[in-house]
């Protein structure tokens, strides 16, 4: 489960702690950084979102937090390769059009591109 730090990603949290209660699967939180910036906060990040997933109220089977460095799509698609037997969830920031094509879309590289099946929300 791949989180940028905004509120859209973490919006695919409640389907990823569904699907890893009924398969009793670990989520891997994922967030990818520019490799010349420091990931602590990064880190205590993914720790936090973990913890909230991981609470009793919550339920999630397990999380293990992973922060990785260089473009978030190609990183995504690595990890998705790295773990074939697993499969993505995220959440699409709901860009089309032009808006897409100059900003590029993340979620449109790993969907085309991942070793496995992506779920996919959107932002709404």
């Amino acid at each position: 489960m791949p989180l940028d730090g905004s509120a859209i990603a973490e919006r695919i949290l409640p389907h990823a702690v569904s699907i890893s209660k009924a398969l009793a699967i670990p989520i891997r939180l994922v967030s990818v950084i520019p490799s010349e910036e420091s990931h602590a906060h990064e880190e205590d990040h993914l720790r936090q979102q973990g913890e909230r997933a991981w609470s009793p109220t919550q339920g999630a089977h397990s999380y293990v937090p992973r922060v990785t460095h260089g473009d978030a799509a190609h990183a995504i698609v690595d990890l998705s390769n790295e773990f074939p037997d697993a499969f993505v969830a995220m959440t699409s920031h709901g860009r089309s059009g032009v808006g897409r094509w100059v900003m590029g879309s993340v979620t449109n590289q790993v969907v085309r591109y991942a070793a496995g099946p992506v779920l996919v929300t959107r932002s709404e």
